[in-house]
């Protein structure tokens, strides 16, 4: 049994038990263990989401790449970045403006974060000073596009409030994966 299948099968029971429930305290205005069922059932709940969750292997899909030519063979993409080896192409999207450069029209690249505070945070009475942390990961790419010779590929795949450190490792191996098909 897969594990998705198991944590919809925990869900499953968790709202079964949560409907057992429901018709007890309809049909005894004075419940026993109102309290037990209910964090029992929570807790069946909370395991089926995330049983289901580890279970999951599906990579989320990356946007929809307009203005790629029929030939262009993506060997390596992001939302807003792809890379052809075959042909030595890359395609960028930076907001509105999407076009694909060959590598001789590239003249730079660089990653680029900031930095800030995180919050300062109050426990128990002592003051825990936030770390400085890096966020807005974004990838600089300099073009010999006269229009727009700037490019600035963004990273934002994960939520910045919980971590910023995923976004600012996915920008790294980008950048060191730009680097490899530039110098290749």
């Amino acid at each position: 049994m897969s594990q998705t299948t198991l944590g919809r099968l925990l869900k499953i029971a968790g709202l079964v038990l949560i409907f057992i429930w429901v018709i007890s305290q309809m049909l005894s205005f004075r419940s026993r263990q109102p309290l037990f069922y209910l964090i029992v059932w929570i807790g069946i709940l909370a395991a089926g989401f995330i049983v289901e969750r580890k279970g999951r292997t599906e990579v989320r899909p990356a946007k929809a790449k307009p203005n790629l030519p029929p030939d262009f063979v993506i060997a390596y993409e992001h939302d807003n970045i792809a890379l052809d080896t075959q042909h030595g192409r890359l395609w960028l999207r930076d907001g509105q403006r999407v076009r694909v450069f060959s590598k001789d029209q590239i003249l730079s690249w660089q990653l680029l974060t900031s930095e800030m505070q995180a919050p300062t945070m109050v426990s128990g009475g002592v003051v825990m000073p936030g770390k400085r942390v890096q966020h807005n990961a974004r990838l600089a790419i300099q073009t010999k596009d006269l229009d727009h010779p700037l490019y600035t590929i963004l990273f934002r795949g994960h939520s910045e409030f919980l971590s910023t450190d995923k976004n600012v490792a996915e920008a790294q191996v980008w950048a060191n994966r730009f680097t490899a098909f530039m110098n290749s």
